[in-house]
């Protein structure tokens, strides 16, 4: 029997080697288990140096340790870690080589003006599903403009973390000598209107106007308290000759006729000599602490309110709002989400970010907190006002604009034309349609 006992009783030489192959390509995929299930969960961070809007701030890091810090605590093993020292005006460039190296961060820190650009070349990942299937996430516990910042085309692709709105100050000290009462928060146009006529005048009688109503008060601004956008970012179209832009720049004619704002400095009015200004949140926190205050105000006191509505609107003001978003090629893309709604969305962080940056907190209850506003108060100097109820007015009736190459092409175009118009006495309507179809040609392009 040798030869066929043996071929009938003993494995093969086939058989032996695809035994051993077995056995490898196991232990392998167990070696590869054991060492990659060891390895430290790490998570990387675009993020700038500085503020995102332009204002002076001390330590520009400090929030995110102490967020990176505090998330380490409930997730044990987690590795945090960001570049730090990369200038505003070079992040851009800089969040595309990475994306050119294919060597995106997980996380980045998102202003408002790159946004559109990143999740329209697909850089940041949707967010719709991770929002649904976390219960901890609710769209309510937003300001609406802030949110709204974070969607293109209907998507999601990033949460908001610092928003700043649009106000308008008020030299309380320079009404109060004219006897004139300070506005309340749901003012219009004409209110606006008749108290810079008022108070518009030569004080010292040498012929020359060294008293003014209001400085910096833009065509946008009175768009936005009209109900005027004059730009749809979805569509891509410019829009000037409706209604409610038509009586937005007729308004203005009328302001420039009592005020020529032209003839008026910012300077004048940090000196005492203007009754109203417009002016971003963050200048206000930038500006307020001493020793700032000093060098930047002198000799009046102030409040702020909304921006004066029109006919077609309310007192709405332009939001800015800084976001964080997911990296599309990110492999922690759970634990990212799990540290951006942190971010975004943990009260104590958020009312910590409310006390020391130069944001708004963009959740309601934040703003609303009574140690978030005595933070705020103490900050004031001598008489003057912060309404918190002002600033909660404002997040809630504003509207979020992403401030986009197109949209700023739209506003340098518009310029000029607007300017004029405040000026002259050309019709309104038809200078408008013509701004709008020349607009619109150019965006074809």
């Amino acid at each position: 029997m040798g030869a066929s006992e043996s071929a009938a009783g003993t494995p093969g030489i086939t058989d032996m080697r695809r035994r051993w192959l077995i056995i490898a390509l196991t232990a392998a995929t167990v070696l590869s288990m054991l060492y990659f299930g060891s390895r430290t969960p790490v998570l990387r961070i675009a993020v700038f140096s500085g503020s995102n809007w332009d204002v002076p701030e001390a330590d520009s890091y400090s929030l995110l340790d102490e967020a990176i810090a505090a998330f380490a605590e409930t997730h044990p093993g987690v590795q945090i870690e960001y570049e730090s020292g990369i200038p505003k005006d070079e992040y851009e460039e800089w969040i595309a080589q990475c994306i050119l190296r294919d060597d995106l961060p997980d996380i980045l820190f998102v202003p408002s003006e790159y946004f559109s650009t990143l999740a329209s070349t697909h850089a940041l990942q949707p967010l719709d599903d991770f929002a649904r299937a976390d219960a901890a996430f609710q769209e309510e516990a937003y300001y609406p403009a802030s949110l709204q910042t974070c969607r293109q085309d209907g998507t999601l692709y990033a949460l908001p973390y610092l928003s700043v709105p649009e106000l308008i100050f008020v030299n309380k000290t320079l009404l109060q000598q004219e006897g004139i009462a300070i506005p309340d928060q749901d003012w219009t146009w004409d209110d606006f209107l008749r108290i810079v006529e008022k108070v518009t005048k030569d004080t010292d009688g040498d012929g020359v106007v060294d008293q003014y109503g209001t400085c910096g008060f833009s065509w946008q601004q009175a768009a936005y308290s009209n109900g005027a956008l004059f730009y749809d970012e979805q569509t891509d179209t410019a829009s000037f000759s409706d209604v409610s832009m038509i009586e937005a720049i007729t308004f203005l004619r009328e302001l420039y006729g009592v005020c020529d704002q032209d003839q008026v400095s910012t300077q004048q009015f940090d000196e005492g000599q203007v009754a109203f200004q417009p002016m971003n949140y963050s200048d206000y926190r930038a500006y307020m602490p001493y020793p700032w205050r000093v060098k930047k105000f002198s000799g009046f006191e102030w409040e702020c309110l909304p921006f004066p509505s029109g006919e077609q609107g309310v007192n709405t003001s332009a939001i800015d709002t800084l976001m964080v978003a997911m990296s599309a090629r990110s492999t922690q893309k759970k634990l990212a989400w799990e540290f951006m709604r942190y971010l975004s969305g943990d009260a104590e962080h958020q009312k910590q970010a409310a006390i020391v940056s130069q944001g708004v907190s963009v959740l309601p209850s934040i703003m609303q907190d009574e140690e978030v506003n005595a933070a705020l108060q103490a900050d004031i100097p001598g008489s003057s006002v912060f309404d918190m109820d002002v600033l909660d007015t404002v997040m809630r009736q504003g509207v979020s604009v992403r401030m986009t190459q197109e949209r700023e092409q739209i506003i340098q175009s518009a310029d000029g034309t607007l300017s004029a118009l405040v000026h002259n006495q050309q019709d309104i309507e038809n200078e408008l349609i013509r701004l709008e179809r020349g607009i619109n040609a150019y965006l074809k392009k």
